[in-house]
């Protein structure tokens, strides 16, 4: 992956510019697919899709696992490392994701004719709170902000990666063990199965994806910047070109455009 910097012990004060065009090519992907979702589902019924919009979030994943390796350098070896870590991503994710919540809980409440896949229950808002995976009014799981869905991945992998640095495991061998074993089930989920199945998806293998590159910028090994780019060009040619199977798209589409 190519680096404004050369130097391979890097620390977060050196400036990334290839994550920063990852990170912009990730967002107007998912906005732009969310901006044809919506006005299909509400405006213009069969309104054409951005179906490819739903890989802004496989990107985003990759940049959340090579972003968790840097920033943790030094807190691997710190006594209470993983509770800084913890706290540090409480901060970043929880307030603003529960002030959306309960934005569309009140919304829910008080012109429930303008909320869409969910209901007042509980049990299910309870669980959206605490980003655990809940199946909604259509029978489908996600949380009441629908577009939350991701988050419940994040502090899924957050968690796990909190775990890494209490225990002082390799990070990505432990995580490993984890992701390539959910990511086999994926092909073998039940609706029978209980809500844990959520996690049993092939999206989770984006967190080791940016792990491994992060931990090879680290360890010095680089690439040349010919085969870098191509590289991203490729990956980037991928994000794009149409390819994957319907179903799977219609499935990724539901997701990402918040229909749970």
């Amino acid at each position: 992956m190519a680096t404004s910097k050369s130097t391979p012990n890097l620390g977060l004060s050196n400036k990334y510019d290839t994550i920063q065009v990852f990170r912009f090519i990730a967002a107007l992907m998912v906005i732009i697919l969310h901006s044809m979702y919506y006005t299909s589902e509400r405006l213009a019924p069969g309104f054409p899709l951005f179906s490819r919009g739903s890989n802004g979030v496989d990107l985003f994943f990759v940049i959340s696992g090579f972003v968790m390796i840097l920033s943790t350098q030094n807190l691997k070896d710190k006594p209470g490392g993983w509770r800084t870590f913890a706290i540090r991503r409480i901060i970043r994710i929880v307030p603003i994701y529960w002030i959306l919540t309960t934005y569309k809980l009140f919304v829910l409440l008080f012109a429930s004719s303008l909320v869409y896949h969910a209901s007042v229950d509980v049990s299910y808002i309870t669980k959206s709170y605490f980003f655990i995976p809940a199946t909604n009014v259509d029978g489908v799981l996600g949380p009441l902000l629908g577009v939350g869905w991701t988050l419940n991945f994040e502090m899924f992998f957050y968690a796990l990666f909190a775990l890494t640095l209490a225990l002082r495991k390799n990070t990505i061998l432990f995580l490993s063990i984890i992701f390539i074993p959910l990511a086999f089930l994926s092909s073998f989920r039940t609706i029978n199965w209980p809500d844990v199945r959520f996690y049993a998806n092939t999206i989770v293998l984006n967190f080791l994806y940016g792990m491994i590159a992060a931990k090879l910028i680290l360890t010095g090994k680089k690439l040349s910047n010919a085969l870098s780019f191509t590289i991203i060009f490729m990956g980037l040619g991928y994000l794009f070109i149409p390819g994957i199977p319907e179903n799977k798209v219609d499935k990724r589409i539901n997701n990402c455009a918040g229909k749970p």
